[in-house]
């Protein structure tokens, strides 16, 4: 039979000792007779077992979580049984002490359980991938969700303010090499310093040159307890932005941004970064009027945005295809101030990300010998005049992929180097422009680089030998080759962002 204790109906405040949760009332006198009977029945204040065995000298203790009942209900350990008039007014967190009448908290909440009890989980995805054609339109699922389990108390409940995305990208320079001009607009850096305002790139250095309008995605959303809410954001990429590149000099990032915010609370920011291919001359292509005459499924229900994405992608890569697969033989003559060293032939030069440049050498037809030859793919990255640091300052090279081999004595010979996909396509701004080209370097002999011939016993054998020294000259030759984008989605496959972010707030 359990044992009922009343609750004194006298309130006082609660000592400075107690550590309860903000803005919660203090705790309820105790009757002091009520706890010394529990004690000295070796049973727990509400009259229930407590898990376990109860520890020597009586005293009911129960790690674990303890609820505080307001007056008019029992002070009490666990879940148990109280009045109905009793209702939930604060957790403690191990066992109750008692002191001058009053049922205290011993410790303060841990910070796991703290954050349990005031948390929203924030996940945002992309749909296709994070890679994308300028023109094409951005997906993303943003997911909300109360990590607390189903049966807790309605008193879980969380709150949130607003949340809104938008897209962005940033602009870094290097100042050691890039000169900007002063910013006329100081708005962005006013509302930057208040937390309140939405600034997709606060915190982030660099300025943000191409953003999206924002786009709200709610207002006053309640998450009960393991509830989760799921928010579809969709935007059309600018085609008059650059497309993402990260240089010696300069980098463009691209990013979605999606703030979130409580009550009375400062603003959460959540980056998904993503990037950007530009293809030059598709945003001035006009579609056809007729629906008629586009190529569709009947056995679809396509919404219209979703046609013409689907219809800009495919385009996209059919002016890729014609412009990469038209083959013609070019030859270059080699040759230094000695006398000509071969022939050098290659297929096309227009390329895009993902192919391979395979190129041919002819010495056969040569005058003077060639040791040894290196291939570069490289890009050439290069600073406006009007933004140098320095008049004439050099220009910065990347070195992508090389082939070097050793040709003497070699008629033909070839050589294949792959375009990355993670590279950048050619392009230019007002600020740098991105080329690429073949870079050549020749070793050649300024001797006929014979072998010696020696014979060897009666046997009449031969033995080929080397020369141990040679006089060499070297010099090297540039070609440019034009690297267009690919296919968004296959350059999705080798991409080094996720697509996907989440946060807790």
């Amino acid at each position: 039979m359990s044992a009922q204790y009343n609750v004194s109906s006298v309130q006082s405040p609660a000592p400075p000792s107690s550590r309860l949760l903000p803005g919660l009332p203090g705790p309820a006198p105790v009757d002091s007779r009520s706890l010394e009977e529990g004690r000295s029945s070796g049973r727990p204040a509400h009259g229930r077992a407590a898990n376990g065995p109860a520890p020597a000298g009586g005293k009911a203790e129960r790690a674990g979580l303890f609820r505080r009942r307001r007056a008019g209900g029992a002070c009490s350990i666990g879940n148990t049984r109280t009045s109905p008039r009793a209702r939930w007014a604060g957790f403690w967190v191990g066992p109750p002490e008692e002191k001058d009448g009053f049922c205290r908290p011993p410790s303060p909440l841990p910070p796991r359980l703290g954050s349990l009890l005031a948390m929203i989980e924030v996940s945002a995805a992309l749909l296709r991938g994070a890679v994308f054609l300028a023109g094409e339109v951005l997906e993303c699922l943003v997911t909300l969700r109360n990590p607390l389990p189903p049966d807790a108390t309605s008193a879980s409940s969380e709150m949130l303010a607003w949340a809104s995305a938008q897209i962005h990208c940033q602009f870094h320079a290097s100042e050691s090499r890039v000169v900007l001009p002063p910013s006329d607009d100081h708005r962005h850096d006013v509302q930057a310093e208040n937390e309140t305002v939405f600034v997709p790139n606060r915190g982030e250095r660099g300025h943000c040159i191409l953003s999206t309008p924002p786009k709200i995605l709610f207002c006053d959303l309640r998450l009960d307890p393991g509830e989760s809410k799921t928010y579809s954001y969709c935007e059309t990429l600018p085609v008059d932005g650059p497309p993402s590149f990260r240089g010696q000099a300069v980098k463009y990032v691209y990013k979605l941004t999606i703030g979130c915010q409580r009550v009375n609370s400062p603003i959460k920011l959540l980056r998904v970064p993503f990037r950007v291919l530009v293809l030059h001359g598709l945003k001035d292509y006009q579609f056809p009027q007729d629906e008629a005459v586009a190529p569709s499924n009947p056995f679809l229900e396509e919404e219209e945005g979703v046609k013409k994405d689907s219809r800009l992608a495919d385009l996209a890569t059919e002016l890729l295809m014609v412009a990469t697969s038209r083959r013609s033989l070019h030859v270059y003559n080699i040759s230094n101030t000695r006398g000509k060293v071969g022939t050098f032939c290659i297929f096309k030069t227009v390329y895009k990300i993902g192919e391979d440049i395979v190129g041919s050498f002819n010495f056969s037809e040569g005058d003077i010998p060639c040791l040894q030859y290196l291939v570069s793919l490289q890009t050439e990255e290069r600073i406006q005049e009007a933004f140098q640091r320095r008049h004439g300052q050099p220009v910065s090279y990347s070195t992508h992929a090389r082939h070097q081999e050793s040709c003497l004595h070699t008629s033909r010979t070839s050589f294949s180097l792959p375009i990355p996909l993670s590279s950048a396509p050619g392009f230019s701004t007002n600020i740098v422009s991105l080329k690429w080209r073949l870079h050549f370097e020749f070793v050649t002999s300024r001797d006929s680089a014979q072998m010696h011939v020696a014979s060897e016993g009666h046997s009449g054998s031969l033995s080929w030998t080397g020369v141990e020294q040679m006089d060499v000259d070297t010099f090297s030759w540039d070609l440019p080759v034009k690297v267009l984008p690919t296919n968004p989605l296959l350059a999705s496959y080798i991409s080094q962002f996720p697509g996907s972010n989440s946060l807790t707030i």
